[in-house]
């Protein structure tokens, strides 16, 4: 008998989930966790660390949906207290990486953010405990060449063989193709920002943090990024959570979104295709965004599920949207609320 017990955390704006399998005698036996950050109080999300923590010395596996702050600036409170033996995150083509570098600058109004001090510290330390994920696009047409690997049902197996092969994890990324216009452009506008982002090392780093030291220069620089991003923050690795074929409870699975950018019809379609295989088995979805109508296409909620939705009581944007909750509520889904205040548990057994 093996036991999931899947938590998505109380921590407000943002996103942590984990989930943790116990064999018969109650021992845990693998656990992985899927973002850890939030824009509320980081009391919440340090009071969630610590509970997650407790008695507990690894992750198996911690998975980064993306590199904004509501996602991220809890891990390094987190690996403080767990090792994470591997880590899974999307891989950033130059163009991504100067986009999402700039845009967390922008998004915070200083160079100095957490968001951007977890890239420099973890993303760019290449080492075999960091699995960069390569976009869907180019995901077979990528040799392993040490940056990242290309063979992600490799990587899978490594999953199905730790959990006795009855468990696997299956990572989703896309590139957004108006990155490549953003980079010309760039390269074109800031020339010398451009030669500091393609060293991809810390010196460059660091010439990029000074350029962006006053307001002035990152608000010159927001001018700019909206002229190709109205609307900011559309870049989120996906993964579904799943039994192996043929096992009782299918509808064990999980989507977990990160902010995916269901907004773009496309990329809506790309997800639903590459998860055709298991769409209808997904029992439980992370609704991305926090739950952002926007964001959040009436299509998806084709089926009955568990709608998980994550978000800060009192935020500044709204979240979640009235849409999201009607078109949940019509799919005969049920609305599962997240905040600072409340958390939500599945204690699933095989």
């Amino acid at each position: 008998m093996i036991k999931l017990k899947r938590t998505f955390h109380a921590i407000g704006q943002g996103a942590f989930c984990s989930e943790c399998f116990q064999n018969e005698s109650g021992k845990e036996v693998f656990n992985i966790v899927y973002d850890c950050g939030t824009l509320s109080s980081k009391n919440y999300l340090f009071k969630a660390i610590d509970d997650f923590a407790k008695g507990r010395e690894s992750i198996d596996v911690l998975f980064v949906s993306h590199f904004h702050e509501d996602h991220v600036n809890g891990i390094s409170k987190l690996l403080s207290k767990c090792e994470a033996k591997k880590m899974v995150v999307p891989f950033m083509p130059l163009a991504t990486f100067v986009e999402q570098y700039v845009f967390n600058i922008i998004n915070s109004g200083t160079a100095a953010n957490s968001a951007n001090e977890f890239i420099v510290n973890y993303y760019l330390e290449e080492n075999d405990k960091i699995i960069k994920i390569p976009p869907f696009e180019v995901e077979r047409g990528v040799s392993e060449d040490g940056i990242f690997h290309s063979n992600i049902k490799s990587y899978q197996a490594k999953f199905i063989q730790k959990l006795d092969d009855f468990w696997e994890y299956i990572p989703f990324n896309i590139k957004d193709n108006r990155v490549d216009a953003f980079l010309n452009g760039f390269k074109m506008n800031y020339p010398d920002l451009y030669k500091a982002f393609v060293k991809m090392d810390k010196n460059g780093i660091n010439t990029v943090n000074a350029y962006f030291s006053t307001e002035k220069k990152i608000k010159e620089m927001e001018a700019y990024y909206k002229t190709f991003f109205p609307k900011l923050n559309e870049s989120s690795m996906a993964m579904v959570s799943k039994p192996i074929e043929n096992l009782c409870q299918k509808e064990a699975s999980c989507l977990y979104t990160g902010d995916y950018p269901f907004r773009v019809t496309d990329f809506c379609k790309q997800l639903r295709y590459y998860y055709s295989a298991q769409w209808d088995e997904i029992g439980t979805m992370q609704v991305a965004h926090h739950g952002a109508s926007n964001d959040n296409p009436k299509s998806l909620f084709d089926r009955k599920r568990d709608c998980v939705i994550c978000y800060g009581i009192g935020n500044r944007y709204g979240h979640p949207g009235l849409k999201t909750i009607e078109s949940i509520i019509d799919s005969k889904s049920q609305p599962r609320c997240v905040t600072q205040f409340c958390n939500y548990s599945q204690s699933i057994v095989f």
